[in-house]
């Protein structure tokens, strides 16, 4: 199962919206965004929150499959 950072890269790129506008909205290095969603580097949760605020996605959508894949009924 792709995780939040995974998830995350695929809503970006299907907005189409460049790493270097994302860059420019959270202050995140542009080599940084690149290292996160290359799973060369883990992604911090301010870095979630800037990124999924400057990309308008909401976070929950994010995190419901890790909390229901992780949460016993």
């Amino acid at each position: 199962m792709p995780g939040v950072s995974d998830r995350l890269k695929t809503k970006i790129d299907t907005a189409g919206i460049k790493y270097t506008t994302l860059s420019q909205k959270t202050g995140i290095p542009i080599d940084t965004i690149s290292k996160i969603f290359l799973g060369k580097r883990r992604l911090m949760a301010d870095e979630l929150f800037n990124l999924c605020d400057a990309a308008g996605i909401n976070v929950n959508e994010l995190l419901s499959d890790d909390l229901t894949t992780h949460v016993s009924k």
